[in-house]
């Protein structure tokens, strides 16, 4: 109840409404902070006027160089990583792809002076013999490196027949002439046909041939890996033959098995003459052979006696006639002892003779002095200089000598160090086969290679390359082996007899027969080879040791 004493008479007064609140002001403290902010912020938003196109050009800038960044990291995730090629050890015939590590990871450190790779060039057999494991190796054709000057270096693209490297570039020749010249020759291919005296005096020459042969097959194969060669072996009328031939093949054993039955001899007509049956050789060679069309075709012509004169008019419209291609071309080598100081009136002859042929086939003529220490690499550069453009000649000979670095010669080497004759024997199964194994199986022979070079002849299945190869090592080792005539590219029932009598000289060889007669199931190492006792009955030493 309200109090009586604050009552008027009027009655109760209303109170006055109240007063707004004074508006809140902040201490001077803060005032000042805030006022200092404010200040900031105008002086911020007048530098950003000031400054905008330096802001824009600055913002440019950032964008472009993000952009190259981003396109750089783009280009390393799509090219593929760098490649090299690398020969397969499970087929000779077969490139496998290895990537290069990434560039950012660590390489690993090189050791010095490394031993050479060698490559095994056979498929491995189970359980893998250790040493028969290599790294590949990365072949280069002028010692350049592996790359080579410009980058084009020596790929390998798989072994031709020869067992040379087929497809190698030339390193940093680009489109140069002698490119095209060698692209040329390589596409068009090269066929080489030998025609050689095969007379008495010639034996010195047949003997170094035999040896070089090899050496002359490199020399050629590393310039066109599609290389044919041909021999055609001719003697005089009256003798007991007048020409032989093996015709052109890409079968180094063929080749060496002809020259390893190759004897000379003969050389008389019905009156003893110095003359012989030249123009016969010439004819065969040009006409009988299956030269290929469009190839480069090089037929060298090897004697010391001049054709009969009755026969001059034939023989050089034989060797015109080969000539007539824009590819073909005759050369001759004119063969001399060098015994006399004056050549005598039949010598002199020779030669007028062979310069005669060599001038109408659109060549050159050569001699050979045969009895010169340094006559097997005068042979080498003859037949380079009949064969290949002269020219070229110091391009030729330097991509020659490129070839011969052979890393697979430090393994094989190994193994016939340790006289391996069972890693030589598998080896010879497959091709294509190295040189240097089936001359280790020759130097090596005992009656384990013989019976296996016997079954692998025999196997008419097999390739003729390693029937031939085969046929190689019993010729080189069992002299009675080279007086069979004898060709695995015969008819298989023309070479019943032959084979037949190949195994009866192969059992001559001691402990041979122990083994085809099913009473030893192997021979023992010869003497000498580690893990072998005294060596078993009737194991020969090996040859030369």
């Amino acid at each position: 109840m309200p109090d009586p004493a604050d009552a008027s008479p009027a009655g109760p007064s209303p109170r006055p409404p109240p007063a707004p609140p004074a508006a809140k002001r902040p201490a001077p403290a803060v005032a000042a902070s805030v006022d200092r902010a404010a200040g900031r912020r105008r002086a911020r938003l007048r530098g950003l006027r000031q400054g905008l196109p330096a802001l824009v050009v600055s913002g440019a800038l950032h964008l472009g160089a993000a952009w190259a960044a981003s396109l750089w990291l783009l280009s390393i995730a799509v090219e593929p990583p760098p490649t090299v090629l690398q020969a397969s050890v499970a087929d000779v015939d077969s490139v496998e792809l290895v990537e290069e590590p990434p560039p950012d990871e660590p390489l690993p450190p090189e050791e010095p002076d490394p031993a050479p790779p060698d490559v095994t060039l056979y498929e491995p057999e189970p359980p893998p013999d250790a040493d028969d494991r290599a790294p590949s190796e990365e072949l280069d054709v002028l010692g350049l490196g592996a790359s080579g000057v410009g980058g084009r270096g020596f790929r390998r693209g798989g072994d031709t027949d020869w067992g040379v490297p087929a497809g190698a570039d030339l390193p940093g020749r680009g489109d140069s002439p002698f490119q095209g010249y060698i692209d040329d020759l390589r596409r068009r291919g090269l066929d080489v046909v030998f025609v050689v005296d095969a007379t008495g005096s010639m034996q010195r020459f047949i003997d170094r041939a035999r040896e070089t042969i090899d050496d002359v097959i490199q020399d050629l194969a590393t310039v066109v890996p599609s290389l044919r060669i041909g021999l055609v072996a001719y003697r005089d009328l009256g003798d007991d033959w007048v020409t032989q031939r093996t015709d052109l093949t890409t079968d180094r054993y063929r080749i060496h098995n002809f020259l390893l039955g190759l004897r000379a001899a003969g050389g008389r007509r019905e009156t003893p003459d110095f003359e012989e049956a030249v123009e016969e050789g010439l004819r065969v060679a040009a006409e009988e052979l299956d030269w290929r069309d469009g190839a480069r075709r090089v037929l060298v012509l090897v004697g010391d006696a001049p054709y009969h004169e009755e026969d001059q008019a034939a023989a050089l419209a034989t060797v015109r006639s080969f000539a007539r291609g824009e590819h073909a071309v005759v050369n001759t080598v004119y063969v001399w002892a060098g015994e006399l100081a004056q050549p005598t009136r039949n010598q002199q002859n020779a030669r007028e003779v062979m310069e005669r042929i060599a001038n109408t086939g659109r060549g050159e003529a050569f001699e050979l002095r045969v009895d010169d220490p340094s006559a097997d690499e005068a042979l080498r550069i003859s037949v380079t200089r009949a064969t290949f453009d002269d020219e070229w000649l110091p391009e030729i000979r330097a991509l020659q000598a490129s070839g011969g670095r052979d890393g697979r010669l430090a393994s094989i080497e190994r193994h016939v160090a340790r006289r391996d004759r069972r890693w030589l024997v598998r080896r010879m199964s497959a091709t294509p086969i190295h040189p240097a194994v089936a001359a280790a199986c020759r130097d090596l022979f005992d009656a384990r290679i013989a019976v296996a070079m016997l079954r692998q002849l025999e196997d008419l299945t097999n390739e003729p390359a390693l029937r031939t190869a085969a046929l190689y090592v019993l010729q080189a080792a069992i002299e009675d082996v080279r007086d069979i005539a004898y060709d695995v590219y015969l008819p298989a029932e023309e070479q019943t007899a032959a084979l037949a009598t190949i195994r009866h000289r192969v059992r001559q060889v001691p402990g041979a027969a122990a083994i085809l007669d099913g009473k030893e199931a192997d021979v023992p190492p010869a003497p000498g080879t580690p893990g072998a006792g005294a060596g078993g009955p009737g194991v020969p030493p090996p040859a030369g040791g």
